[in-house]
């Protein structure tokens, strides 16, 4: 259920209170930075509302959701919350004496040709919008401001948790969120928008151009501006006029590229960029050149720096799982995962490119879609865990016939000995009742275990239940013939033995 309007208008004033209780123009970075938030806050509520209004419920069944009403509830709620984030930070810039980016028109076409396309995106959209709050928080400088913004964050990377289960992914994939800086955010998501200047100069925007999953050991293949339009001129780019590229030739002469990199600076972008009027493409910061060898980065968040390979073999390394930065430098020096740091760098050509590497899968993720991995898991885990319950019950069982076994010894030996033999046969007749009845649990759980290799996960939990409950009345039955048997004993050796006078 999600919160009623009057308790949202409750909540908008957070941001809004963080503002100086003087009108007045607060500080220019802080401005800028709000103005940026409101316009990804209006792209991600945007896009939720587009999907929305273009998917049915049908569609979201032949994406493989077992109950339509899960993913459309949750991309309900998360459009609600980037909708109210707009509504606020709008009214915090006009309690500050400014005035929100406005005039943005948002083109999604590419990305709502079906629920299987939209929903990668919306998981890019959200881990963007995380790393761009997350970049520019050392930004601000009002620490009201700050904190209040943060509180913004959190929430969306909880709308990233999400996603990442709607996509069949990990929850919680990494320790450690990436930062972005506000260049690389437009590199990763300018491409959606249009129609209003944002006052940012963006990092020429970079594509991963492979079809279907990455995953580790995956060559990654790119297009960008920057690289003249695809990969195969790649190595036109580092010898402008020649014929071949000679690796070695080349490493040779990359030792000098700071020498002559400000006459060919301009010769590397001048035709495979574009500015507009909007957001600049132009990676004004780089020194690359004509001669520059490229190397694509792949950055993951928690590590101290990206990994650095050439372009021509950007291989998914293994152990890698989650969402990952990928950027195209001019040389090999790692760029760092500090976001202040890898501001000042001159060597990015392009990217980052949000990519996502799904090796492994939260069970979770099977309750909400059908032919999930994690479903075989899950049955796997069922069996194991219904074994372990029929292994539990048929413990008890021997358990309870094993004292079924020795009570009828006894009464035996007490039938050879004393006129007790009538009430101990009684007594060894109620115990066997007794492990006949836990041999027959015993059989409810075996035929549990049967059943597993059967069922899907939600059925496989039912026959879960069921084993619990018949490990429970074993235990009873256990309980039951133990009682029984002590009481044979005691008549054994009290009850029917005559007092000595």
């Amino acid at each position: 259920m999600r919160p009623s309007s009057s308790i949202l208008s409750l909540a908008v004033p957070l941001l809004v209170s963080a503002a100086p209780t003087s009108f007045r123009r607060a500080n220019d970075a802080d401005v800028t930075v709000l103005q940026f938030a409101g316009v990804l806050e209006d792209l991600e509520s945007q896009f939720y509302s587009q999907a929305l209004s273009t998917f049915q419920a049908s569609d979201f069944t032949a994406a493989g959701f077992t109950d339509p009403n899960i993913p459309i509830q949750q991309f309900t709620a998360i459009g609600s919350d980037e909708s109210t984030h707009l509504t606020t930070i709008q009214d915090t810039l006009q309690s500050l004496g400014a005035e929100a980016i406005s005039g943005c028109s948002f083109n999604f076409s590419s990305a709502l040709t079906s629920v299987a396309a939209m929903a990668p995106v919306a998981r890019t959209v959200e881990n963007v919008g995380v790393a761009a709050y997350l970049g520019a928080a050392h930004l601000i400088t009002d620490p009201s401001i700050l904190t209040a913004a943060a509180s913004i964050m959190t929430i969306e990377a909880r709308h990233q948790t999400i996603l990442n289960l709607v996509n069949n992914a990990t929850s919680i994939p990494q320790a450690f969120d990436l930062a972005f800086t506000p260049g690389e955010v437009l590199a990763a998501a300018g491409s959606f928008i249009s129609g209003c200047s944002t006052g940012i100069t963006a990092n020429t925007a970079l594509t991963v151009t492979n079809n279907g999953s990455i995953t580790p050991g995956t060559t990654l293949t790119f297009s960008s501006s920057a690289l003249n339009g695809n990969q195969a001129n790649i190595a036109a780019r580092y010898y402008v006029g020649e014929d071949a590229w000679d690796e070695k030739s080349d490493k040779s002469k990359n030792k000098n590229k700071n020498k002559d990199s400000s006459n060919n600076s301009n010769t590397s972008t001048s035709s495979s960029t574009s500015t507009s009027t909007t957001n600049s493409t132009s990676s004004s910061n780089s020194t690359c050149s004509s001669t520059s060898q490229l190397f694509c980065q792949i950055m993951v968040g928690g590590s101290s720096t990206a990994m650095a390979l050439s372009i021509d073999s950007c291989q998914i390394p293994d152990g890698l799982n989650g969402p990952a930065a990928v950027f195209i430098t001019c040389d090999d020096t790692t760029l760092p995962t500090d976001v202040v740091q890898r501001a000042s760098s001159q060597s990015i050509l392009a990217g980052p490119a949000m990519i996502f590497v799904d090796t492994e899968v939260d069970l979770l993720a099977g309750l909400s879609k059908t032919g999930a991995s994690c479903e075989t898991d899950a049955i796997a885990n069922s069996t194991t865990t219904t074994t372990t319950a029929a292994a539990s019950t048929s413990t008890a069982t021997d358990t309870t016939a094993t004292a079924s076994t020795d009570t009828a010894t006894v009464a035996s030996t007490a039938a050879a000995s004393s006129a007790a033999t009538d009430s101990t046969a009684a007594a060894a007749t109620s115990t066997d009742s007794t492990a006949t009845t836990a041999t027959s649990v015993d059989s409810t759980a075996a035929a549990a275990t049967a059943v597993t290799t059967t069922i899907n996960s939600s059925l496989a939990l039912s026959i879960i239940s069921a084993a619990g409950a018949s490990a429970t009345a074993a235990t009873t039955a256990t309980a039951a013939a133990d009682a029984v048997a002590g009481s044979a004993i005691a008549n054994i050796m009290y009850g029917s033995v005559p007092a000595r006078r």
